[in-house]
């Protein structure tokens, strides 16, 4: 928890771990005069709390397009997965996905191999796929940041000017409550192939573009 409706100055972002659940108890957090953006070539991921997964291990790809609603992949290699492994499909897709719907752009999405896959390079699913992907698209092992609670708290950003106060990319299971956000200038929070979020409550207040951004997310 952090104290009772004090006010916290920070200088760069704050990383979000797995398994935080952080009671702010009507706390602020806003910026210090040392904030600098981080300076990325898409300014969305300059914000002040950042709950970011990771790739691990060696990509390998798709062995066969994969339709929405599949519930297994194929891939050409599955060293280094196991049953339990989170994994990032992620390319472009063009043309007549298979069940008759047209889609074209960015395929990208975490998906969990299930508890039953022992070994080989047909991999069962814990869910079902969410979009299309093509033949041939990277998958490569991730390891999300899942499991977070964050309530009772105000992000602000102050005297600067800070494009994103939450960025959720590749996080599953996460819970904001009562969060208020106050002053961003692209948006309040970011999901970014984020799964399972939940957010009540919410108060934005004061950003020039403001509220909710999701990119290749699912069940927000």
């Amino acid at each position: 928890r952090l104290q009772r409706g004090a006010t916290y100055r920070v200088g760069s972002d704050l990383l979000i771990p797995s398994n935080l659940d952080l009671d702010g108890q009507g706390a602020t957090i806003t910026t210090h005069s040392s904030w600098t953006n981080g300076g990325d070539a898409d300014d969305r991921t300059d914000c002040m709390l950042r709950a970011r997964g990771a790739l691990a291990g060696s990509a390998t790809q798709l062995a066969a397009t994969v339709p929405r609603g599949a519930n297994s992949i194929s891939v050409d290699s599955a060293t280094g997965i196991v049953a339990g492994s989170y994994l990032r499909i992620s390319g472009d897709y063009t043309g007549d996905a298979p069940n008759g719907d047209s889609f074209t752009g960015q395929a990208i999405e975490i998906v969990q191999v299930a508890s039953t896959y022992v070994s080989g390079t047909t991999l069962p699913l814990a869910w079902s796929t969410q979009v299309h992907h093509a033949d041939n698209n990277a998958v490569q092992r991730w390891v999300p940041v899942e499991n977070v609670r964050i309530s009772n708290l105000t992000i602000d950003a102050g005297a600067k000017t800070v494009p994103v106060g939450i960025e959720l990319t590749g996080a599953l299971n996460v819970q904001l409550h009562n969060v208020t956000t106050v002053g961003f200038s692209r948006a309040d929070i970011d999901c970014s192939v984020a799964q399972d979020v939940l957010i009540t409550d919410h108060t934005c207040l004061g950003g020039s573009n403001g509220g909710l951004r999701t990119t290749n997310s699912h069940n927000v």
